[in-house]
């Protein structure tokens, strides 16, 4: 059993790593949302070719008396085709329409896609920071059972009281409750990410090269705002809204002017001299009739063009503002982080330096050399705790910008 556990580990080991990108590119090929999202796309073309379409004519047929009488002279029947010309720039109008359509749901899917990505980002670095904090609270656990060890020995030799026995076992106990959380944790984590990669969340993870390390300082927001400026599938919605609210103006504009509303050409036939006569047919449309209801759906039509333009002004302040906001967050971890990577790199391991030295000199005992290792652990836990929230900041930000990929 031993063995075969010893060589599914080591084909695991061999297996290709999954990096934070192609995990995005496979959580928004195969996620079930976007999937049926893209399918409005073909829905919206549809309704682009239909809307530059010109209308279908008519076929008609009439008769003036269906008596069979062969003495009635005056039977006409009549053939004719008849047909409906749009306005001149109704079309081209329709067609904005449709466009604009199709790229609110274009926009849409963006939406979509740049979520789906943050969200996996997201889950993504936390397995892996997640499974350093488990080899972290791992380590402590090692360390406390070592002191514990050596307290039991310092006891049995008179040396130390059993109170400080009952401590050290508190505090393993406490390492192992530890070390049961930060396995839960990232198990946890290892299970939403395998939603996301269709059951492959237990596949190896190749972190990125600076996620263990200090971020770097100093972004620069104005550019950030620029590219959310140029990505964010909100901003792109509400101009197509305005697009589609522009064309909508000038279709209800068109339509306050008189304009031919049927042309129709016919043939007669039956008995008599005038047997074969074509005649020809025109419909006009006079909308002076109702111009009081033409003028107030294209006023409308101008104050929601109005509006949207004002939609579109404050959307794009609110982005500038989400994007500096978690810039500035980000930036404040930042600075964090590096103050407790130097307390880890200098304060920690120049205290276990001296405590080693108070050792070899017999100033001290091995349970403060013990006690400076756990301190120094804890410190470098606490800097991976606070890159979690670091992360979950940097999702943020990566949202408020607007990138899928």
């Amino acid at each position: 059993m031993k063995l075969r556990i010893w060589i599914l580990l080591a084909v695991a080991s061999l297996a290709p790593a999954i990096t934070i990108e192609q995990a995005v590119k496979e959580a928004l090929r195969s996620d079930p949302d976007l999937v049926a999202a893209r399918a409005s796309l073909t829905v919206a073309d549809a309704r682009v070719r239909l809307a530059g379409s010109l209308s279908t004519p008519e076929i008609r047929l009439g008769a003036n008396s269906l008596a069979f009488d062969p003495d009635l002279f005056g039977i006409r029947t009549s053939a004719g085709v008849r047909w409906s010309p749009p306005r001149p720039g109704e079309l081209r109008w329709k067609r904005e329409i449709a466009q604009s359509r199709q790229q609110a749901a274009g926009a849409d899917i963006r939406d979509a896609e740049a979520k789906t990505a943050a969200e996996v980002r997201l889950v993504f670095r936390r397995v892996v920071l997640d499974e350093h904090r488990t080899g972290q609270a791992e380590q402590i656990l090692e360390v406390r059972r070592q002191l514990l060890d050596v307290v039991r020995k310092q006891v049995e030799a008179g040396l130390k009281d059993a109170g400080d026995l009952d401590l050290a076992e508190l505090d393993v106990a406490d390492a192992e409750n530890d070390l049961r959380r930060a396995r839960n944790a990232s198990g946890a984590a290892r299970r939403v990410l395998g939603r996301w990669l269709d059951g492959e969340g237990s596949a190896r993870l190749e972190a990125e090269p600076e996620l263990l390390a200090n971020p770097a300082a100093g972004m620069d927001s104005a550019e950030l705002a620029a590219r959310a400026l140029r990505n964010r599938g909100s901003l792109l919605k509400v101009s197509a809204e305005c697009r589609e609210l522009a064309a909508a103006e000038g279709l209800s504009r068109n339509q306050r002017y008189p304009w031919f509303s049927f042309a129709q050409i016919s043939r007669r036939s039956g008995y008599g001299s005038d047997r074969g006569a074509w005649g020809f047919q025109v419909g006009l449309d006079l909308p002076f009739l109702r111009s009081s209801q033409a003028r107030g759906e294209w006023l409308v039509a101008f104050a929601q063009r109005s509006q949207c333009r004002l939609e579109d002004e404050a959307l794009k302040r609110r982005i500038r503002r989400e994007v500096e906001d978690a810039a500035a967050a980000l930036e404040a971890s930042a600075g964090e982080l590096a103050a407790m990577a130097r307390q880890h790199e200098e304060l920690a391991t120049r205290a276990i330096d001296r405590v080693q030295t108070l050792l070899a000199s017999g100033r001290t005992d091995r349970v403060a050399v013990l006690a400076a290792q756990v301190r120094r652990i804890r410190l470098k836990d606490r800097w991976l705790e606070k890159k979690v929230e670091y992360v979950r900041q940097l999702a943020q930000l990566e949202l408020a910008v607007g990138d899928s990929i």
